[in-house]
């Protein structure tokens, strides 16, 4: 008898424990701003999965071509706390473009709040209160000139969005 309730709670703390570990391995995957985490920097690169190229507003769309691009993020951020966001760092081919290239693109904002929930910031001793955001992120560019142009085309172009909370 003492063995059986010995292996009931073994199991039982075997268990509690994986769904521990297994939720705080979830967490971990998720973009999270906290007091002690203020910020968090991600780098996107201007092309889509299936090889679309951006063009401007208004373009005839060629086969490979759109208008936008949308990123979407889920961003948990701790309960009282607001989330800012930006982009910063517009580079091709990893230089950093001139004002007047970086003016030709629109980055686009939207927030949406999806849940209050708590998230599992450390393995054993606790969690956070707060809530997820979706942020929606789109990309559009305006017409650029001949020379602009010259220098865009076909290149590989990168930019970072910086999320913080105040």
């Amino acid at each position: 008898m003492k063995k059986l309730f010995f292996s009931l709670v073994l199991m039982f703390f075997v268990l509690v424990g994986s769904v521990r570990v297994y939720g705080f391995y979830q967490d971990t995957k998720v973009t999270q701003l906290t007091e002690v985490k203020t910020h968090q920097l991600l780098t996107q690169n201007l092309i889509t999965e299936n090889g679309k190229n951006l063009v401007p507003q208004g373009s005839i769309l060629g086969v490979n071509d759109t208008e936008q691009f949308v990123f979407e993020y889920q961003v948990f951020v701790q309960k009282d706390l607001k989330i800012e966001y930006f982009v910063i760092n517009l580079t091709i081919n990893n230089e950093e473009v001139s004002e007047d290239l970086s003016n030709l693109f629109n980055f686009d904002f939207q927030e949406v709040v999806i849940r209050e929930d708590s998230i599992q910031t450390d393995l054993l001793t606790g969690s956070e209160q707060g809530y997820f955001v979706k942020v929606i992120l789109t990309v559009s560019m305006n017409e650029p000139t001949y020379e602009q142009y010259q220098l865009l085309a076909n290149q590989a172009m990168n930019f970072d969005v910086l999320f913080t909370v105040k």
